[in-house]
């Protein structure tokens, strides 16, 4: 009717309840899209899954609101894959995480705080669609060098833990 269109997105394939996760074997999703946190669960480690929340949509949908508006994902590194991106986030993160040029100020640093590595200081899905919504956002989240650590997983580690997941 507005001449317009509207997008919707679901994932209902791998959706679960928060407050029932599965074992980790039993999520499949899109291994790209893995927050850093789905990607600890899923390469076994069991601590991981008490950060399990809707802040791994949060991750995603960073991704693809870069994707929507570049084609691509951001660059890290001199990369474009996010082929290891729990690798590349908490290492990267914020200073060698590059945001198209193309994406206004307000959405870029929106999707850098959607890609933070600690999910707890992820934006929620309502602050992220109040900033879609007036197209404005103010990052609570001091940018430089991240102090914080976190378990580190190695590039072959998470390879060998794609290989075994189902090819369909």
């Amino acid at each position: 009717e507005m001449g317009g269109f509207i997008s919707k997105i679901t994932d209902c394939g791998d959706a679960f309840y928060s407050n029932k996760i599965p074992s980790e074997n039993q999520i499949v999703c899109t291994e790209p899209y893995w927050s850093p946190e789905l990607a600890s669960y899923k390469l076994g480690n069991v601590k991981a899954k008490s950060r399990l929340s809707c802040k791994n949509d949060v991750f995603a949908m960073g991704l693809i609101f870069h994707e929507w508006w570049t084609g691509n994902f951001p660059n890290y590194d001199g990369r474009d894959d996010f082929v290891s991106l729990y690798q590349v986030v908490h290492k990267s993160w914020p200073n060698n995480i590059i945001i198209d040029k193309s994406v206004p100020d307000w959405l870029g640093s929106l999707i850098l705080d959607m890609l933070y590595p600690e999910p707890e200081k992820r934006p929620t899905m309502d602050d992220v669609f109040e900033a879609i919504k007036s197209k404005s956002y103010t990052s609570p989240i001091q940018k430089g060098k991240k102090k914080e650590t976190a378990d580190k997983v190695s590039f072959e580690e998470i390879h060998k833990a794609i290989s075994r997941l189902p090819k369909d």
